[in-house]
């Protein structure tokens, strides 16, 4: 993976040439790679909602025993370690 950024006297920074500045706004491929990672961060956020209350419901309805409760909670597992391994490198909320 190409890096964009680098240290520089402690501090993130990217290279001017990395980037296209039109109109106050900065365009380029880090900038497509920080949106791309902040829908990322979006989109397992909303599922982890949204699985927390399909587990709900099924348990609700009795059917915490089957294959598609238990599929949920693994995918919420899963993006529980995920949202972990964020955290501990301070690029997600922490708890």
């Amino acid at each position: 993976m190409k890096r964009y950024t680098q240290k520089l006297e402690g501090k993130n920074a990217i290279h001017l040439k990395e980037l296209t500045i039109e109109n106050d706004y900065a365009y380029g491929d880090a900038i497509d790679r920080l949106a791309k990672f902040e829908s990322f961060y979006d989109e397992i956020t909303n599922a982890q909602l949204e699985i927390s209350s399909q587990l709900e419901v099924l348990r609700n309805e009795g059917k915490d025993k089957t294959v598609e409760f238990k599929e949920l909670f693994t995918k919420k597992l899963v993006n529980n370690n995920v949202m972990a391994f964020l955290r501990f490198h301070d690029l997600a909320d922490k708890k």
